[in-house]
């Protein structure tokens, strides 16, 4: 499916990127942003995702990264119920079970689920607007590297703020087009 706007102002107005082709990556004129102008549909997410590599390895810095980010959100959060979407085969998860948090996550993958599931995590298969949550309300909810993969982005912020206890944390990530490793090595980083 092709996206006719940009994401993020609604602008129709974009360029290709020359080197990027293959990824159909494109600048809004109007806002800067970077963004696919290929939408994939729910089956290819799926498609995709059920490809993946299940035998993943979880850096030490990475698990290093999850204590930190756990350790500012138990500062800042009222609670500890927390709701990981796009868990993948809930790395995160492991870690913030470990710090006693009462967790949750979403995935599209089958594969990634059974895994979550094995781990004993309760697990939600499919897209956040697609899961009945039994009007949970959540402390945390994080996002890493989720929302480039979200066709309306607006509706997936007001899902998420529907799923928040007031006063409650939503922690994302999203690649950086702009990073040094993409400047460096171009079309060939994982931005």
């Amino acid at each position: 499916m092709k996206a006719r706007f940009c994401t993020s102002c609604g602008s129709e107005r974009s360029k290709g990127l020359k080197g990027y082709e293959e990824h159909h990556l494109v600048r809004c004129l109007d806002c800067g942003l970077v963004y696919s102008s290929q939408v994939p549909g729910v089956r290819d997410l799926e498609e995709h995702y059920n490809q993946y590599g299940r035998n993943d390895f979880l850096s030490p810095v990475t698990q290093t990264r999850y204590g930190e980010i756990l350790g500012q959100l138990e500062k800042l959060s009222k609670g500890r119920d927390l709701l990981d979407v796009g868990c993948g085969i809930g790395f995160f998860l492991d870690a913030a079970r470990d710090r006693s948090w009462n967790c949750q996550g979403t995935e599209i993958s089958d594969k990634a689920v059974d895994i979550c599931r094995e781990k004993g995590h309760r697990t939600h298969k499919g897209r956040l607007s697609e899961i009945d949550l039994e009007d949970r309300k959540f402390d945390v909810i994080t996002a890493f590297e989720v929302v480039e993969h979200v066709e309306d982005v607006g509706a997936f912020a007001r899902e998420v703020s529907a799923l928040l206890k007031p006063g409650g944390l939503l922690y994302l990530t999203t690649p950086n087009f702009n990073s040094l490793n993409r400047r460096f090595i171009g079309s060939r980083a994982s931005v």
